[in-house]
């Protein structure tokens, strides 16, 4: 039997509220992750927003970024980094409410010369143009789809896309069914796709299935300068990646006890529906029970959350279910779905770097709470994009606080970059180490 609706009073506002209106503008936040094409992070990209007041700040090394004091409001957020000698820029957009933060307000960003949009007009089935629908796209590699808002006049302009790879778009608005295409995008293109919106359908949609949670704890770095500008750790993470492979990367700032960020990575499965406007995410710390509803994620085409709560704590149980919210919720009692299966992860402690000693080469950490296992990934450059490890312990896992290196021979007096992970929970539960660094003796 359908359950009631549980997403709650503020999912209802997040749908219907107007934002703006009379009197000073309230300030919220808006989050998200920076990544490029192949969805891995990016570090060190200027992030900002001149809408309601100029707002800016950097993406850190997990490719994160956070503004703070953004005016209330539908809000256009840009990213652009140079590296290689290339400009790679990027945009989307946010919704902002006073006193909240917006999450996961993800930005890809292509190079400059290999960038196309797509143009075009929403109408409803009688002819009569739609103002305020959103028109959501997204490719292969997508954390979440590109996202733009149609003007009074019915016209949206969905800009700084990439070219060369299909996209899935949809048309959307809530109390209508969407309207879908696939358009492959030449460089420098303005694709001309008009979207026509049906009235709004009213099933009871089938409940998403979460295929994956992963509990990650990350350093919370300073950005500073080295030989390139993209600073990530890719290619550590995706070995250690559950989810669909096609959702790409991603980290958010949270805080654990030592400072650094707490975030759950949820996959979930879901057919494509045109009644579907979206999700709703809960959250709680109980296998059994009630549920609290924590956020809407307003994109029918993802199926990747990132649970980037400040109130996230290390060494917590969490669990998650996911329902399917049709284009007239919460108008009708079928307008959301049953719950998901709830699924649980486990947070896990700091990981702490020890000093490495060299004779033999032996690489040390302090135990990190909740972790049963260690693998070290040794460098021999920083570990920026595009850069894999010459070593990694991986086949020999250890439960001890150091491991002795035996790998290949290392070169005398050169530098050397190294992390370690912390797993525990079948993989689910993950801490990440700073980059140590070090001269071979």
């Amino acid at each position: 039997m359908h359950t009631v609706k549980r997403v709650g009073l503020f999912l209802i506002v997040l749908l219907i509220a107007a934002c703006g209106g009379g009197g000073q503008k309230e300030v919220g936040q808006v989050a998200g992750q920076i990544y490029d094409a192949n969805g891995d992070p990016v570090r060190g990209a200027r992030v900002w927003t001149d809408t309601n007041g100029r707002r800016e700040t950097v993406s850190n090394s997990t490719g994160a970024y956070v503004l703070t004091d953004v005016g209330e409001g539908d809000i256009y957020v840009q990213a652009e980094v140079d590296a290689g000698g290339a400009r790679f820029i990027g945009q989307n957009v946010a919704r902002i409410f006073g006193g909240e933060r917006t999450k996961s307000t993800n930005i890809a960003v292509y190079r400059d010369n290999q960038l196309a949009g797509i143009e075009g007009y929403i109408r409803d089935r009688f002819g009569n143009l739609i103002g305020g629908a959103r028109i959501f796209a997204a490719s292969g590699n997508s954390l979440s789809g590109a996202m733009a808002i149609s003007d009074d006049e019915g016209y949206f302009f969905l800009g700084r896309l990439q070219s060369g790879v299909n996209y899935d778009v949809v048309a959307s608005g809530r109390g209508y069914d969407s309207d879908s295409d696939r358009v492959f995008l030449d460089p420098d293109e303005v694709r001309r796709a008009d979207f026509i919106l049906g009235d709004g359908g009213d099933p009871l949609l089938p409940p998403p299935n979460i295929v994956s949670a992963q509990a990650w704890t990350t350093p919370a770095e300073e950005v500073t300068n080295r030989t390139a500008v993209q600073q990530t750790l890719p290619n550590v993470k995706r070995l250690w990646n559950k989810r669909n492979p096609l959702f790409g990367s991603s980290r958010t700032p949270k805080l654990s006890l030592g400072g650094n960020n707490i975030e759950v990575d949820l996959a979930f499965d879901f057919n494509y529906n045109d009644s579907l406007l979206g999700f709703g995410i809960y959250r709680g710390r109980t296998t059994n029970g009630q549920l609290t509803g924590i956020d809407f994620l307003r994109d029918p085409l993802t199926r990747f959350y990132q649970d980037m709560d400040e109130d996230l704590i290390e060494s917590t149980n969490y669990y998650y279910e996911v329902t399917a919210l049709n284009v007239l919720y919460p108008d009708t009692p079928d307008s959301e779905s049953d719950p998901s299966n709830r699924y649980g992860v486990r947070t896990l402690g700091d990981l702490e770097l020890r000093s490495v000693v060299q004779t033999p080469l032996t690489f040390r950490w302090q135990a990190a709470n909740g972790a049963d296992q260690y693998v070290v990934y040794l460098f021999d450059e920083y570990p920026n994009l595009g850069v894999d490890p010459i070593w990694d312990s991986t086949n020999n896992r250890t439960s001890n606080t150091q491991l002795v290196y035996n790998g290949p021979s290392l070169t005398r007096d050169r530098g050397y970059f190294y992390l370690v992970v912390g797993v525990a929970n079948n993989d689910e539960s993950l801490t990440v180490s700073r980059v140590g660094e070090f001269v071979k003796n």
